[in-house]
């Protein structure tokens, strides 16, 4: 099967092929513009990669020193082999020394030009040592010559120690620090996520789908997005992953979760896949299209006659509006009281909470056991909600169905959106 990250063998020989092995060293070595004029003038039609020669990244740091090593050692050879063609040792040392250039031309050849590849062009700098035989077989009985080249080759050694020192400290998302020396070794969650973002969506779509006991994670992702964090993190809570991307209909995950591509390639949002996080990345399947009995609609209040139901109690107005139910706090201690649910299917509640909210602040829900009769914090539980819109999904324990749910929106005065309230009642089926 071919890849596009390399040149097909027995095809695709054209100018740009020919002159890939000058344009990878732009990512080591700075060209200029008219270098740059040059390579296109002479039909070179593909990318140079040259504005990351100094950038310290674990996936591509420059290595300009090594390279003008390897093209110096290049030209020092070949400037040689005339003085050693009448000595055969000699000549084997000429192509032993020619060796690192040939691997060089030999890997631009097969594998394209890519903003990666100065990561995989490292094991051929390892084979520079083999440049310096013939110099050093020819320069041996000549003093000065012979002196400056070691001088030369340990003054490159420590700058290439420092360098690397450099770039190993400063990476991005790797960075060396003392303690990895004493034992501690650094995260790759951590590395991962510094590298390409994106931890707060992960966390979302986890705990949404831990909260709704779903199993089964479908995932429609881009070209360059890269999942291998989330699967890990799914597979240690006992999830699994699968691309759906091909199958965007599958009846196999329970939710789905959208990147770098558009959300419009889920089928039937709104309908059959309702929405999970406020970053609309994360979706789930709808209790009311489809016959898997894993997760159920116990009630909804959407609408004005439901949403009617919900009576204040501390530091609060309400008020139907169209988009929902309107809560105005004039304090800090805003509460309301939500209408009895009874559910008659078996099942972990979910509560699921839509609301705007003027500030980031903290959602509360409080219930009562039987034993009580008073709301206590102790019996409570909260979830962060931003400004703006908020979608979250609460546990709630089976036995606090029993009574009415208090809900305080905030900790701050402001205006609360209240658009929908539902509770799902979710089964371990769903694995």
């Amino acid at each position: 099967m071919h890849r596009p990250e390399v040149y097909p063998l027995f095809s695709g020989w054209n100018s740009t092929r020919l002159w890939n092995p000058i344009a990878t060293m732009g990512q080591n070595i700075p060209f200029s513009q008219k270098v740059k004029s040059v390579l296109h003038a002479s039909g070179f039609r593909g990318k140079l990669y040259t504005g990351r020669v100094f950038f310290l990244h674990g996936d591509f740091v420059g290595n300009p020193l090594q390279v003008l090593l390897l093209i110096s050692l290049t030209l020092l050879t070949l400037a040689l082999i005339p003085a050693v063609l009448t000595k055969r040792r000699s000549l084997a040392l000429a192509l032993i020394s020619l060796y690192p250039a040939a691997a060089w031309v030999t890997f631009a050849l097969i594998v394209k030009n890519q903003i990666w590849l100065t990561r995989l062009q490292l094991p051929l700098l390892f084979t520079l040592p083999f440049g310096f035989a013939l110099a050093f077989r020819v320069l041996r009985n000549h003093r000065c010559f012979y002196r400056f080249l070691c001088t030369a080759i340990g003054v490159i050694a420590i700058f290439s120690l420092v360098q690397g020192y450099v770039a190993a400290c400063n990476n991005q998302s790797r960075p060396l620090k003392l303690r990895y020396f004493w034992g501690e070794f650094p995260s790759r969650e951590v590395a991962y996520y510094k590298n390409k973002g994106g931890k707060d969506a992960d966390d979302n779509l986890l705990e949404t789908a831990e909260t709704l006991q779903c199993k089964r994670i479908g995932l429609i992702m881009g070209g360059d997005s890269y999942d291998y964090p989330l699967t890990w993190r799914a597979m240690e809570r006992g999830m699994k992953t699968r691309h759906v991307r091909s199958d965007p209909k599958s009846e196999w995950p329970c939710m789905l979760y959208v990147l770098d591509v558009s959300p419009k390639c889920v089928p039937g949002i709104g309908d059959q896949w309702l929405l999970a996080s406020r970053d609309g990345k994360s979706f789930y399947r709808n209790p009311d299209k489809t016959a898997d009995t894993s997760l159920r609609i116990c009630t909804k209040l959407n609408d004005a006659l439901g949403l009617g139901a919900i009576k204040p109690l501390h530091q609060v107005a309400v008020s139907d509006v169209p988009a929902g139910m309107l809560i105005q706090s004039d304090g800090i201690d805003p509460q309301v009281l939500l209408p009895s649910i009874t559910c008659i299917h078996q099942g972990k509640p979910v509560l699921k909470i839509v609301m705007n909210s003027p500030v980031s602040t903290v959602l509360q829900i409080f219930y009562l056991t039987p034993n009580e009769k008073r709301y206590a914090s102790w019996h409570s539980v909260q979830a962060k909600v931003f400004k703006g819109e908020n979608i979250l999904f609460l546990k709630i324990p089976r036995q606090a169905l029993l009574n009415s749910l208090r809900l305080d929106p905030g900790k701050m005065p402001g205006r609360y959106l209240l658009r929908s309230v539902e509770m799902l009642l979710a089964s371990k089926s769903t694995s």
